[in-house]
């Protein structure tokens, strides 16, 4: 003898309708971290490059040339490769705003066609494929930025073994001292 208990009957359905409803949310939430991450390195991208104007602008006049030549050169240095990391992460940002929206619109279009009823359920399946290659360019876009970042330490840390090398004064207890030149 089966028992027949009506609500029970459409289980399946609302079981496919609210993993159709949660999937999308979860994306929408990595897209959100990955939004919030990539902007507070512009944040400090945009600082870096305010800090690096403000070296250029105040180098010192009585300093040896020849440091103050290697001085400009390592911060204008910097300053390229923090540039094309500031337009590269605002790339970045527009591409994972996009993939929040593709998501939101496939979540928006499950609700709609489940409530509907239809033949066209394979439609949300385009924004959400367009919301996954997204974050999957944006991931390519961060690695590329943080291969940047690398970059923009190399040439400070360049100019400091230069300096090194160029006999800088010694302290009493023998470690090399680095003449002030920002």
């Amino acid at each position: 003898m089966q028992i027949q208990v009506p609500f029970l009957s459409s289980l399946p359905s609302a079981t496919a309708f609210l993993t159709g409803l949660l999937t999308p949310a979860l994306l929408i939430s990595s897209s959100g971290t990955f939004i919030l991450a990539t902007s507070l390195r512009l944040g400090r991208v945009v600082d870096r490059v305010r800090a690096i104007m403000a070296q250029i602008e105040h180098l010192p006049d009585n300093t040896v040339p020849e440091l103050i030549d290697a001085k400009y050169k390592s911060l204008s240095g910097q300053l390229a490769l923090q540039r094309e990391r500031a337009h590269l992460l605002q790339r970045c940002l527009f591409i994972l705003y996009t993939a929040a929206m593709s998501f939101v619109l496939t979540s928006v279009l499950i609700g709609l066609l489940t409530i509907a009823g239809g033949r066209y359920n394979w439609v949300p399946v385009l924004p959400g494929l367009v919301g996954s290659f997204a974050l999957f360019y944006a991931s390519i876009l961060m690695i590329m930025d943080a291969r940047k970042s690398v970059g923009v330490l190399d040439i400070e840390a360049e100019f400091m073994v230069e300096l090194l090398k160029s006999g800088s004064p010694q302290a009493k207890d023998g470690s090399p001292q680095i003449p002030n030149v920002s």
